[in-house]
């Protein structure tokens, strides 16, 4: 006896039918779940059914979509699944067929053919993706390979490109722009270019999975002197919901203790959650104006729907700074940070050794690891949750005594990955998991300064390693250029990656595309800005370009 769903010729099967309809209300992958009895793995299998099987980009789109009448989709599904064999026994048996018959047969082979032929074309283009770049202060989007180049923005004064979950949107920030004074301001932007909006006067974090914004909203937009409330909207402004309300600062009053959020927010793997810090001042209740004051730091999540309140999972220790990076674990459990006196003088003075906070707010568990934290990633999770790469090297030089590491949070366990004579930085797994790519160079220890280590930097390269840390492969090698930041394609079979021109008369940037194993190198993009800080410091990060591949 056959078991299981009945076969069925409708686009949708009855159950993406009610998903379908509960993305008509707005509803999240959460809400669907709950809604439905169902996992929150379960929903978001659906909806991403949804959206390949009606052709649209978003949930958004898909919830717009409404089904032209008298399509015939089962007629659709007959020539999508038509193959070469498929039009070569066709031919075969059209001989045996009347004049009129073999004709319309043979249309809808050919029309089969055709949609599948541009079907993996644009399967083809999307597991290459698509990059946003800043050139003279302006956004750009390219589709790769060797799609048009598109500029979205036309007033000098960007930065930061961010794609949305869907590659439909991108956030970037703008100082003065339309004339405001008032330092940085998020906007959002179609790739096209279209529905230009402002959000805020501060930073803005994407969900991992769908196209939504968070951010601490200003209180007084006029004067910008204080956080306000958390919230999350979609980047057209609509579906706008607050996570939080505005700190009480009437709460002073009575504890003593005087609250201030930072604008630093970062959503958990799954997009469930979104973890934020707060400074906590403790006042003396004879203190009147000014006091120079202890303080501590608190790390919290908030579930990112706003159904519950906080929760504090980490709080630091008395005049004790915290750093704050996208530090959760691979599967969500854990969030890794580290602290250093408040008192310790600026920027250079490094951080103290990893600690995994569990998010249910049991004990921290120290490690030995000291992270590196400088213009580099120095976290990398894999795709499919399970293992966590780490720069891991105690001083703020990226080119000397860094190693990629797997860690444990669980455990505490350190397995290093790279041999201690080369500095190794830039971990990005590749989307099976069973690769990871990153930048190299010889270790240099005993230099103290960007002038002075110019020559090693200049030997960076990109490699690749399967993820036990066997199988070690160099995969460029011209001395003209300084590679930096690989990121792996969706498909796993090319690398972009950025390169510094160390023979021109001032720095300059190209981004370029490598195919894994052929070796083969194409240039994407050209003169984009790389930072000098002067003294040999060339600085390559994350406000330059972003790059999109489907998930």
């Amino acid at each position: 006896m056959k078991r299981g769903r009945p076969p069925t010729q409708d686009i949708l099967t009855p159950r993406e039918w009610e998903v379908l309809e509960l993305l008509r209300a707005g509803l999240t992958n959460d809400q669907i779940a709950e809604r439905l009895g169902i996992s929150y793995d379960g929903a978001k299998f659906h909806v991403s059914e949804i959206i390949t099987k009606l052709g649209v980009r978003t949930r958004y789109e898909a919830a717009a979509w409404r089904p032209s009448p008298g399509r015939r989709w089962q007629w659709m599904g007959l020539a999508v699944g038509l193959k070469k064999t498929a039009l070569e026994a066709g031919m075969k048996t059209l001989g045996a067929l009347p004049l009129a018959a073999a004709a319309g047969a043979l249309g809808l082979l050919v029309i089969g053919l055709l949609f599948m032929q541009a079907r993996q074309q644009s399967s083809a283009s999307t597991a290459v993706g698509k990059i946003a770049y800043v050139q003279d202060g302006d956004i750009w989007v390219k589709h790769l390979p060797n799609g048009p180049v598109k500029q979205i923005t036309h007033d000098g004064l960007n930065s930061a490109p961010k794609w949305s979950p869907s590659g439909d949107w991108l956030s970037y920030r703008s100082y003065h722009k339309d004339g405001d004074a008032g330092g940085l301001r998020s906007w959002v932007i179609r790739q096209d270019g279209s529905d230009e909006r402002f959000v805020d006067h501060t930073f803005v974090a994407w969900s991992p999975n769908e196209d939504l914004l968070a951010f601490m909203a200003w209180d007084s937009v006029a004067s910008r002197d204080e956080i306000g409330e958390l919230v999350v909207e979609r980047p057209d402004g609509s579906g706008r919901y607050r996570v939080l309300p505005p700190v009480d600062h009437s709460a002073i009053f009575t504890t003593g203790l005087s609250y201030t959020r930072t604008p630093w927010l970062s959503w958990s793997p799954d997009g469930r959650w979104l973890a934020f810090t707060e400074t906590v001042t403790v006042v003396p209740r004879d203190t009147d104006g000014y006091c120079d004051c202890s303080s501590y730091v608190t790390l919290n999540r908030v579930p990112a729907d706003g159904r519950s309140s906080a929760e504090v999972f980490y709080r630091g220790d008395l005049d004790v700074e915290l750093a704050t990076w996208d530090g959760w674990s691979a599967d969500g459990r854990f969030y890794l940070l580290a602290t250093r006196p408040s008192t310790s003088g600026g920027a250079n003075y490094p951080w103290g050794p990893l600690i995994a906070a569990p998010v249910d707010g049991s004990t921290p568990r120290p490690s030995e690891a000291m992270l590196h934290w400088n213009d580099v990633s120095a976290i990398a999770r894999s795709l499919d949750g399970r293992s966590l790469a780490i720069v891991e090297g105690e001083s703020r030089a990226s080119w000397q005594d860094k190693r990629i590491t797997l860690y444990a949070p669980g455990t505490g366990r350190l397995s290093p990955l790279t041999e201690p004579d080369v500095t190794a930085i830039s971990p990005a797994w590749s989307p099976s998991g069973s690769q990871i790519t990153y930048t190299a160079a010889p270790n240099a220890p005993g230099i103290d300064t960007h002038a002075g280590a110019a020559g090693v930097l200049a030997e960076r390269r990109v490699w690749v390693m399967d993820s036990d840390g066997t199988n070690h492969r160099q995969l460029t090698d011209d001395p003209r250029y300084r590679d930096e930041n690989p990121r792996w394609s969706a498909d796993g079979k090319q690398i972009l990656f950025a390169r510094i021109d160390l023979e021109a008369e001032t720095p300059d940037l190209s981004l370029w595309l490598l195919q894994v194993e052929s070796g083969e190198l194409e240039q994407v993009v050209g003169g984009l800005e790389v930072i000098d800080g002067g003294e040999g410091f060339l600085w390559l990060e994350d406000r330059q370009f972003d790059y999109w591949r489907k998930p």
